[in-house]
């Protein structure tokens, strides 16, 4: 990021076990509800039994020997990421992001912790060059256009999440959380990888109907989770699917 760019940007500061840190954005009405919604409401924290599992199943990969995997598709200026490398400090975390204004601030935010940061969509299939759009809601809302490279819009990368993945969930590597907030692209991605997203016990979902009217985005999702053993819960602006027995497991485990 260059020095005019940084003398424009925020601070907020935030109290981790890694220490102070600095949390950087913009100031625009998008990025302080991204900060409300992952620090302080915090929507990622799912309440209940289910939260204590999730948290509970986190420390069963470690008593493993298994490093747990966290997978951020739409990662914004990295709030999420922050937020997840905070909660669980052991884990791996990949976070994916395609525009390039929230991409820098993704990078900044997330120096120094264990995140990977990629300039780039997710997809289900092909993969390659796709026009980035802004319907209209700024910084939070952009989404991949339909169409071709001609179409108006960014240009960004997208890269098939199987073929990504492929060599990353080996070893002690294990898939804890994918949290998917891409502004509806989660309809090619469960039309195209349901079986990939079943290794994640944890799935959180932002869905995006509201922002596509009749197109049934959420239609692959709802289909996915209820051909599965998977617990549904509803929290804040997401849907929580959780793989039943890996939650009883968990909680059996931590009682």
């Amino acid at each position: 990021m260059n020095d005019d760019a940084s003398r424009d940007l925020a601070s907020l500061r935030l109290n981790t076990p890694f220490g102070e840190r600095a949390f950087r954005h913009r100031g625009s009405p998008a990025d302080r509800a991204v900060i409300q919604q992952c620090f302080v409401q915090p929507q990622y924290a799912c309440p209940g039994a289910h939260g204590r599992g999730i948290d509970a199943g986190y420390a069963a990969m470690l008593r493993l020997g298994q490093t747990p995997f966290i997978l951020d598709l739409g990662a914004n200026i990295g709030a999420a990421a922050v937020w997840f490398a905070v909660r669980y400090p052991a884990a791996r975390i990949a976070a994916f992001e395609p525009h390039p204004g929230n991409f820098r601030l993704l990078e900044t935010n997330c120096q120094g912790l264990a995140v990977e940061t990629l300039r780039a969509a997710v997809c289900g299939v092909a993969a390659g060059a796709r026009r980035l759009v802004d319907p209209g809601l700024g910084e939070w809302g952009y989404r991949l256009g339909p169409g071709d490279a001609a179409e108006a819009g960014l240009a960004v990368d997208c890269v098939v999440l199987h073929d990504w993945l492929a060599d990353r969930l080996s070893g002690v590597l294990a898939p804890f959380i994918l949290k998917i907030d891409i502004e509806g692209g989660e309809a090619d991605l469960f039309e195209h990888e349901a079986g990939l997203l079943h290794r994640f016990p944890v799935v959180i979902l932002e869905p995006h109907d509201w922002l596509l009217p009749g197109d049934a985005v959420s239609r692959g999702f709802f289909r996915w989770h209820a051909a599965a053993e998977r617990d549904f819960v509803f929290y804040a602006e997401n849907v929580f699917s959780i793989d039943s027995s890996w939650l009883r497991a968990a909680l059996d485990a931590a009682q």
